[in-house]
C-alpha cells in the first residue's frame, strides 16, 4: 500500500515536467522524426523517390481524409494521362476498324477507367498542420498492365452491353416489322371492307336510281296529274288550278246549304273566304291567306307545302247576339305528299290552333279510268270546342267519292259531321 502510494506520488511530479506536446505525441505521428519521406518531399515540392520508376499521385486537404484521397486520385490521373491514351489508342488500332465504330470510350471513362483497381497507398495526418496526407502510387510496369486488364474489361463490357442493345433492337425490330404487319393487314382488310362497302353502297344506289327510273315510267301519267287543292272540307299545300275557285255542299235530304267557299289566286298566292252552315244558317266563317313555300318538290314522293294566316268566327246563328261575336286569329301549315304506289294517292295534313286534320284524296281506277274517280277520306282532331260538331265529337271522321265531270267541274257525295251525306260541286276557272 505504501508502495503504491509512493509510485502515484513520484508520477504526480513528473507529469508537470513533460511539455505537453511531448506527451500527446505518444498518441500522433506528428514528431518531424516520424513523417513519412513521401510527406516531407510533397511538402518541399518535389517529386517522391524514383519518381521516374511510378506513377503517382498526392492529395493534402484540411477538411478530410476523404477530400485528400480524392486529390490523391486526381493527381493520379493527371501523371497517367499520356500513357492511358496512347495505351488505348493502340489497343482499338490492334482490334480494326469495325471494332471502333462499335468500341467509344470518352476521355471522363478513360480517366475513371486510368485509376480503376488502384488503391491509396499510404495516408497520413499532420496534427500540428491539421492537414490530411494522402498517396496513390504504383510502378510504371504494373500500371501498364493494370490499365490494359481494366480496359479490356471495359471494352469487353461495352462489347456485350452493345451485343445485348443489338439484340433489343433486333426484336422492338421484328416486334415493328410484325406490328407493321399487323397494321398492313388491317389497313388492307379496311381497303377492302370499305371497297366492298362502296361496291354494295354503289350498287343499291344503282337498284335505287333502277327502280325509282321503273317507277318513274310506271307512274309517269299519275305523276304529271295536277294534286288536288282540298280533300273534303280542308286546303292542303297545294294551290287551285284556275284563278277562282268555287266550292257549295248541300245536304241532300232536307236541303240545306252546308259550306260555301270562294278563292282567288294570283302568284303563289291564295285569298279565301269559307262558310259552314249548322241546321240551315251559318255557324262559321273563315278568311284565309295561304302562301306556298314549295311547289311539288322531289321526283317520285313529291312535296308541296304552305303557310299562312287564318281568321276565324264561330256562332254566327245567334243573329241576336252578333255583337259579341269576337275574332280569333291563327297561323296554319298545310302540306301535300304523292303517293303514287298506294292506289295512286296524294295525302294531305293542315293544322292551325283549332284543329289538326288528315286527308287522302285516292285514285284506285286511275289505270282504267284516270282521275274520274277518286275516294276522300278525312280525321280531324278538334281541340277547340265550339267548332266542333252539334254533338261536341273532338274527334271527326268524314268521308265521300268525287267525280270529274269536266276540266273544270268536280261534285262529290260525302258523309259529314256524323250525321248527314252531302252533295258537293267545285269550279275551278
Amino acid at each position: 500500500m505504501k508502495k503504491s502510494f509512493i509510485l502515484t506520488a513520484l508520477l504526480a511530479l513528473l507529469l508537470p515536467s513533460i511539455g505537453k506536446s511531448q506527451f500527446f505525441n505518444i498518441f500522433t505521428n506528428s514528431d518531424d522524426n516520424k513523417i513519412p519521406t513521401w510527406v516531407q518531399r510533397a511538402q518541399e515540392g518535389r517529386a517522391i523517390d524514383n519518381a521516374s520508376d511510378y506513377y503517382y499521385g498526392i492529395g493534402v486537404s484540411s477538411e478530410s481524409q476523404d477530400k485528400a484521397n480524392t486529390k490523391a486520385r486526381e493527381e493520379f490521373a493527371k501523371s497517367v494521362e499520356v500513357k492511358i491514351k496512347s495505351v488505348y489508342e493502340e489497343n482499338v488500332k490492334a482490334r480494326g476498324k469495325r471494332y471502333s465504330e462499335k468500341i467509344d470510350i470518352s476521355n471522363t471513362a478513360l480517366t475513371d477507367i486510368s485509376i480503376r483497381g488502384i488503391s491509396i497507398t499510404e495516408r497520413y495526418y499532420n496534427n500540428e498542420q491539421e492537414k490530411y496526407y494522402a498517396l496513390m502510387q504504383v510502378t510504371k510496369d504494373e500500371y501498364s498492365q493494370i490499365f490494359k486488364d481494366e480496359l479490356d474489361k471495359e471494352q469487353e463490357r461495352q462489347i456485350a452491353q452493345a451485343t445485348a442493345d443489338l439484340n433489343q433492337e433486333k426484336i422492338a425490330l421484328e416486334k415493328e416489322k410484325r406490328s407493321n404487319l399487323i397494321r398492313e393487314d388491317k389497313t388492307r382488310e379496311k381497303v377492302r371492307h370499305s371497297s366492298e362497302s362502296s361496291k354494295i353502297k354503289s350498287e343499291r344506289k344503282m337498284i335505287r336510281k333502277a327502280t325509282l327510273k321503273d317507277k318513274l315510267i310506271t307512274y309517269r301519267s299519275f305523276l304529271g296529274l295536277a294534286p288536288p287543292d282540298k280533300v273534303i272540307s280542308f286546303r292542303n299545300g297545294e294551290l287551285p288550278t284556275g284563278k277562282h275557285a268555287v266550292s257549295m255542299h248541300l245536304g241532300i235530304s232536307p236541303v240545306t246549304i252546308e259550306n260555301l267557299y270562294y278563292g282567288f289566286q294570283f302568284w303563289k298566292m291564295t285569298i279565301s273566304t269559307n262558310f259552314k252552315g249548322e241546321g240551315g244558317r251559318f255557324n262559321t266563317q273563315e278568311m284565309m291567306i295561304k302562301f306556298q313555300v314549295m311547289p311539288s318538290s322531289g321526283e317520285f314522293h313529291r312535296v308541296s307545302a304552305s303557310f299562312g294566316y287564318v281568321e276565324f268566327l264561330h256562332s254566327l246563328s245567334k243573329l241576336d247576339d252578333l255583337e259579341s261575336i269576337e275574332p280569333e286569329y291563327s297561323p296554319f301549315l298545310a302540306a301535300t305528299m304523292t303517293f303514287p304506289e298506294l292506289f295512286h294517292s296524294f295525302g294531305s295534313i293542315y293544322a292551325d290552333t283549332r284543329k289538326v286534320s288528315l286527308g287522302i284524296n285516292s285514285y284506285p281506277t286511275y289505270d282504267n279510268f284516270d282521275d274520274t274517280l277518286s275516294l276522300l277520306f278525312e280525321l280531324h282532331y278538334i281541340g277547340h270546342p265550339r267548332f266542333r260538331n252539334r254533338f261536341g265529337d273532338a274527334i271527326l271522321i268524314q268521308a265521300g267519292v268525287r267525280f270529274k265531270t269536266s276540266e273544270h267541274i268536280t261534285t262529290s257525295f260525302i258523309y259529314e259531321d256524323h250525321e248527314m251525306f252531302v252533295f258537293g260541286a267545285d269550279y275551278v276557272f
